[in-house]
């Protein structure tokens, strides 16, 4: 069938930049961001900001669902931003190599944002004071924030609001 074929094509990097060990078990995953992330937006013309985006494969995949997003992504891996650009050469000046405790240049120069991605355990990654920036700066450019783990993450927390406590956000609304 098609979709195996496109499975055949998929070079190691766009699953394994992420963390995935397959494209499968990514696709799956970021099926359920990418269906929480079309809620959110309503189908309007929006900007997507992904912190920590690594490749861009979860703004490729809202962009399968929803084509009228402009996206933006962050990481710290160069590789992993050359290979975003790769993936989006209409939007490759909106991926950055940035590290998150230093998000004044991507999020002061750039924005709004209608909606940021992040997986919280990223925060747990950085000290209290770049975190405390970080989310000043989020919550003024970024209009609504789609917080979102897999499941290795949440094994080392009882559940979603206890990894949302420990990285300092609290939990405003769940996405089935």
């Amino acid at each position: 069938s098609a979709r195996n074929r496109r499975v055949d094509t998929v070079p190691s990097w766009y699953f394994g930049d992420n963390g995935f060990s397959s494209f499968e078990g990514m696709r799956a995953a970021h099926d359920h961001v990418s269906r929480a992330a079309v809620t959110v937006l309503d189908g309007r013309s929006s900007s997507v900001l992904d912190l920590g985006c690594g490749n861009g494969a979860l703004l490729k995949s809202l962009m399968t669902l929803s084509p009228c997003i402009t996206p933006f992504g962050v990481d710290i891996d160069r590789t992993k931003i050359r290979h975003a650009r790769k993936l989006f050469p209409t939007f490759s000046s909106n991926f950055e190599t940035r590290d998150l405790t230093q998000p004044s240049g991507f999020l002061e120069d750039n924005g709004p944002y209608t909606l940021g991605l992040l997986m919280p355990g990223r925060l747990l990654e950085i000290d209290a004071e770049a975190v405390g920036r970080l989310r000043t700066l989020v919550a003024s450019k970024v209009r609504y924030l789609l917080a979102y783990a897999y499941a290795d993450t949440l094994a080392d927390y009882d559940d979603f609001s206890g990894l949302l406590k420990a990285a300092g956000l609290r939990l405003l609304r769940e996405m089935p």
